[in-house]
């Protein structure tokens, strides 16, 4: 049986996700941090295959924690998708003060940090980590430093797991969505061009049924760009 826990289900990415998953008939633990956002997803999909957690991995306790529960929940966990993150409005960098600006790595770098940190070694043999990250790794956007510096992090640390796990039997990788995503809170909004949940979801469902199509531990996603030609 294929289980997946998908972290941070209840936004754009994670819900294209978990709809996609569903669809392709694996279990999905969907984790959120409220109550509220589970009920969302509990409206939305009808499926006995899906399983709602409350959880936060700000913390390692708080990680933990979450994995005994979706461990319990259904036994062993094939996958993992972080799909976590905390928006960040449009500002110059020295706008920013250090509290901030800690806080901000901390939503967005060392949540991941710690779902590697406590989950990765918890995965049966031959399972999946999948950690979803931002484009802006790459490129600087006018008032967009910090986004930039987030990902850029993200993306150094998912490669030096990818390096420290080899040997270990399991898949690491960090799926970079290089577009603004039409989901379920934009769709109002979105523009053609934009990557939608869906098609990241499909991504994500083709990493893990065919990981040797995917060697390389930083994946990019495009718009109008097929998932055999993530690079």
């Amino acid at each position: 049986m294929r289980n997946v826990l998908v972290i941070g289900a209840s936004g754009d990415v994670g819900r294209g996700i978990t709809s996609v998953l569903l669809e392709a008939g694996w279990n999905v633990i969907a984790s959120a941090r409220t109550s509220s956002r589970l009920e969302e997803l509990r409206a939305a999909f009808a499926s006995n295959r899906l399983k709602l957690i409350q959880g936060d991995i700000s913390t390692e306790q708080g990680t933990r924690r979450l994995w005994q529960d979706a461990s319990a929940t259904v036994g062993s966990i094939n996958a993992v998708i972080v799909a976590a993150s905390a928006p960040a409005s449009e500002c110059p960098l020295f706008s920013w003060n250090e509290d901030a600006l800690l806080q901000l790595m901390r939503d967005n770098v060392i949540t991941h940090f710690n779902a590697a940190k406590c989950l990765i070694p918890e995965l049966i043999s031959g399972g999946t980590f999948i950690g979803i990250g931002g484009g802006m790794a790459d490129f600087i956007a006018p008032n967009s430093a910090h986004i930039s510096m987030c990902q850029a992090s993200l993306r150094m640390m998912y490669q030096s797991l990818d390096m420290e796990c080899r040997g270990k039997n399991l898949i690491i990788k960090e799926l970079m969505i290089m577009s603004m995503v039409n989901g379920h809170s934009r769709q109002h909004i979105a523009e053609p061009n934009w990557i939608t949940d869906l098609e990241i979801g499909r991504h994500v469902l083709e990493i893990l049924q065919s990981p040797q199509n995917f060697p390389d531990t930083i994946l990019k996603l495009k718009p109008s760009r097929k998932a055999k030609n993530i690079a």
